[in-house]
Parts: C-alpha cells; sequence; structure tokens
C-alpha cells in the first residue's frame, strides 16, 4: 500500500512538473467551482468554502513542487520555512472549520474553534517576529509562485538572443552579420540572425526582511494581538456594542499609523501595509456598523442598479440573497 501512494506521488509530481499551465487550469477551475456552489442548497456554504480551501492548499502544494523542480532558492531556515507554511496552512483552513465547527458543534462549539487557531496563529506569528526577526509579516504567509515569472521558458521568442559564435560585428558601422560558416542553403536562408535561447536567472530576488525598530516590532505585535483584543471585548461587551468594534478599528489603525514612513521597506512589506490599510473598509460590514448604517443604503444602491440598468438583474438579484450570510461569516475573518 505504501509503495502505490509513493509510486502515485512521484507521477503526480512529474505531471505537475512537466504541465505547469495545465496544472494551473485545474486550480482556477476549483476555485470558480467553489464560487458557483456558493448559495444553491442548505449546506451549500460549508462545502464552497472547503473546495475554495483545498484549492489555496492544492497551489501550495503545486508552488513547492515547482519550487524544487527548478531549484528555486530560498533563503530561509528550515524551520522558519516550516512555521510559515504551517501558518499559511492553518490560514487557508480557519474559515472553513469555523463554518463547520458552526455546523457540527453549534455556536460554543464554533468559539472554542477560532480561540484555538488564533491561539496557534499568534504564537506562530510571534515565533516568526521575535525569533525569525521576519519583519512585516504577508498574507499569505507562503507567497504564491510567480509560474509565468519564476519558472524558465524555452519556447519564448522574447527569450532568445543572437549566437555570438555565429555572428560578428562591423568594425566601420557596429553592425552585427552574419558570418559566412553559418549561412544555411538558400531554401532556408532569412533575413533575420542566428538566435539561441537566453539564459535566464530563475527566480527572483527574494526581498530581505526589514530590520523592524521598537516602534514597528509593536505595531506588528498590535496586528498580531488584534484578533484577541476584539475576542476579548466581544465577550466582555456583546456583538451589538460599538466597544468591540472600535477596539479591534482602533488597534488596527494604530498599528497601521506606528509603521510611520514606509519608503524603507522593501516591496512586499509596502504591499502589505498597503492591502491591511484597504481592508479597513471592513469594518463598515461588520456588526453594529454594517446593521445600523451600510446594509440599509448597500441594499438600496444594488436595487437600483439592478431596476436600471439591463441585465443586471441577472447578477446582483443573487448577490442581494446572498450579501446577509457573506457578512455573517467572511466580514468576520479574523485574518482581516
Amino acid at each position: 500500500m505504501a509503495d502505490t501512494i509513493d509510486d502515485l506521488w512521484k507521477k503526480y509530481q512529474n505531471y505537475v512538473r512537466r504541465s505547469p499551465d495545465t496544472v494551473g487550469v485545474w486550480e482556477s477551475t476549483f476555485r470558480v467551482l467553489s464560487y458557483i456552489i456558493a448559495g444553491r442548497f442548505e449546506d451549500s456554504g460549508v462545502l464552497s468554502e472547503l473546495v475554495y480551501s483545498l484549492s489555496n492548499l492544492l497551489i501550495m502544494l503545486n508552488d513547492s513542487i515547482l519550487r524544487k523542480a527548478h531549484k528555486l532558492s530560498s533563503s530561509l531556515s528550515l524551520a522558519e520555512n516550516t512555521l510559515k507554511s504551517w501558518l499559511a496552512v492553518i490560514e487557508y483552513m480557519e474559515v472553513f472549520l469555523e463554518i463547520a465547527a458552526q455546523r457540527l458543534l453549534g455556536n460554543t462549539g464554533r468559539w472554542v474553534i477560532v480561540v484555538c487557531v488564533q491561539l496557534v496563529k499568534a504564537i506562530f506569528r510571534f515565533m516568526l517576529l521575535m525569533r525569525y526577526k521576519t519583519g512585516i509579516q504577508c498574507s499569505p504567509p507562503v507567497s504564491p509562485l510567480d509560474r509565468s515569472g519564476d519558472l524558465p521558458k524555452t519556447d519564448n521568442k522574447e527569450d532568445i538572443e543572437p549566437d555570438s559564435s555565429t555572428t560578428f560585428t562591423l568594425g566601420s558601422s557596429g553592425r552585427e552579420v552574419r558570418s559566412l560558416d553559418s549561412t544555411p542553403v538558400q531554401s532556408f536562408r532569412t533575413w533575420s540572425l542566428p538566435s539561441q535561447p537566453k539564459k535566464k536567472r530563475r527566480g527572483r530576488k527574494q526581498s530581505t526582511p526589514t530590520d523592524l525598530n521598537r516602534s514597528r516590532t509593536l505595531s506588528e505585535a498590535l496586528h498580531t494581538a488584534r484578533p484577541f483584543i476584539h475576542l476579548l471585548s466581544l465577550y466582555g461587551c456583546g456583538s451589538s456594542s460599538w466597544k468591540p468594534w472600535l477596539l479591534a478599528c482602533g488597534t488596527d489603525v494604530i498599528s497601521l499609523l506606528l509603521v510611520g514612513n514606509p519608503e524603507d521597506l522593501n516591496p512586499s512589506e509596502k504591499a502589505e501595509l498597503n492591502r491591511r490599510t484597504k481592508l479597513l473598509l471592513f469594518y463598515l460590514l461588520r456588526t453594529p456598523c454594517y446593521d445600523r448604517h451600510t446594509r440599509i443604503r448597500l441594499l438600496l444602491l444594488l436595487e437600483m442598479i439592478s431596476n436600471n440598468v439591463p441585465l443586471t438583474s441577472i447578477v446582483i438579484r443573487p448577490i442581494m440573497q446572498y450579501i446577509p450570510y457573506w457578512q455573517r461569516v467572511y466580514a468576520y475573518v479574523w485574518t482581516t
């Protein structure tokens, strides 16, 4: 049995190495399928989130296979890389675990799962921050592989350059011309120079994490602790109170302000700060702001578009029906 599994695993690895484009199509198909399933039947939310989570894990697995196959080096230590990989797996699965716990164990079970997941994530993130000095931590922790840029291609016309051994440069004009020895027969002769594959450096240079000063370390610690601040305030004040909303939003804003001028950060850290800034808009979709202010205005806007723009009702009506479920679940994803 073990030999059979090992043989199947090797065949799958070979398939991923040979056909990364085809594998990418399958990954996209799974992701689109998760969107199609949503809202179709009673337990569609659980199944949709499971398919979506598995599609992310599949991409992560295939990226790992391609990195090893093409020897895309990593500057991370084995322990740090393992820690980031497990953190990425937890982030990809956390929404499914929360929804499944709500379905199987009720509201109490759901909150137990939420607390356990956030506790493990916080421990991992603090280890990365304090021990491995990873700087501002991105989400997801393991960046997806840029397969179009990182993997070598041999059939792209842009990846070829003239072969210096079959051409020479004229001294007077500097023009490069073909040598007589490399001239093909007349029936196969063209006006273009002979070409050979261009050697490209595989993989992009990984950005070195920025050394964080005391203010930025506090900023990252606040960002990591924010889910617990929100959970504790929800437990003490209830979900209908403005205090949990204000505490969580204030923590995020203070965390961003403590970073200061981001000019000295590397590109991935700047992109992460930009992502966190945009995600502040999610507070408009969280209770009590959503219930008291956002919901009625959002529904009126969608209703106006559906009634006045031809054919949009085909898309907007299902969205309006799915918004209450989406708001209850996805507006509270703790990574946001």
